[in-house]
């Protein structure tokens, strides 16, 4: 890309005032940028939703519903967590099953995750600023409704909280265990998880390098590193998304591995079959929402691109259509 010179020249002998360089059509201007980024961003929020109403929701649902109703494991869950000594490390596990309705049980899965908030420096920075406050508000509601009425289930790491319905989803509490372990019982597992929130926010940034980046051409490579770094990201946006899930997905796989490993010892077959059910249906959740967010990282980058090429098409016509005149 060429960059615009807006030096005036004062050199003309017949002294007929400034001359106006005409603009650059390559040039890509403010408004080109801000439609280009509105509209890269709208593409992928509309095909992150079409993949949560659709998949998304259907394996979470699976959690609880495809794998049936789960017998008697309340009691079996709180011996789990005594043989495991995580009760030595101050794990408590919340049976919302005992609650007297779902109103109730929702009500103290919502204090629950206020807590868990309230116990971070960063969650509880963002759950008071202004600009963060309300959306994590009603994500800390709508997490609490799905709780409450035994959709899904939790380990509030922070808090030391177990959290989960163990009538509808009870075969998923060994999975949490597996969390509490990994937590309290190993390093890796504990690096994973610190891992966790900022590889959470990776997409978003890696998707708003690329809708800020301009496509280069072969005559116009990058000079310099951080051209490089951003037409790296550009380049592989897609990718670079899906692989921030990694982490996050290594650490559900090693939680599953060790709840699997402890429910072994403590249920009949056809119970470790639901177990086994539930874990398949969290990876799934997991693997799904890294392949869904990097497709619709990758869509956003080619509308953008799509946008900015047609205006500077246009632009283009319309300088050479002056020129004729």
């Amino acid at each position: 890309m060429q960059i615009a010179n807006n030096i005036n020249n004062f050199n003309n002998v017949n002294f007929q005032g400034k001359k106006k360089k005409a603009k650059d059509p390559n040039q890509i201007d403010a408004k080109t940028m801000a439609l280009a980024y509105v509209g890269g961003s709208a593409a992928d929020f509309m095909t992150k939703y079409a993949y949560q109403t659709t998949i998304g929701n259907s394996l979470l649902s699976g959690l609880s519903r495809k794998t049936g109703a789960s017998e008697n494991l309340s009691d079996v869950l709180t011996d789990a967590i005594k043989y495991t000594h995580l009760d030595k490390k101050g794990v408590e596990f919340i049976d919302l099953a005992k609650t007297a309705n779902v109103e109730e049980a929702t009500k103290i899965a919502e204090n629950a995750i206020r807590n868990e908030y309230n116990a971070g420096k960063f969650t509880r920075f963002v759950l008071k600023h202004p600009f963060t406050k309300a959306k994590h508000e009603k994500q800390i509601l709508a997490d609490a409704k799905m709780f409450g009425a035994g959709e899904n289930a939790a380990v509030l790491l922070k808090t030391n909280k177990i959290l989960l319905n163990s009538e509808k989803i009870g075969y998923a509490g060994f999975h949490e265990i597996g969390h509490a372990l990994n937590s309290n019982f190993s390093k890796i597992g504990k690096a994973l998880q610190k891992m966790r929130i900022p590889m959470q926010y990776a997409p978003s940034v890696l998707l708003m390098t690329a809708l800020l980046t301009n496509k280069r051409s072969n005559e116009d490579k990058p000079q310099n590193l951080w051209q490089k770094t951003t037409q790296f990201v550009k380049n592989n946006v897609g990718k670079l998304t899906t692989l921030s899930f990694v982490p996050i997905i290594a650490e559900e796989l090693m939680a599953s591995h060790k709840g699997m490993k402890l429910a072994k010892g403590m249920l009949n077959k056809q119970q470790l079959k639901q177990v086994a059910k539930t874990n398949i249906f969290g990876a799934m959740s997991y693997v799904g929402a890294a392949l869904a967010v990097g497709f619709a990282a990758n869509v956003a980058n080619k509308v953008r691109d799509n946008i900015v090429e047609q205006r500077l098409a246009k632009k283009a016509a319309e300088a050479a259509k002056a020129q004729q005149v």
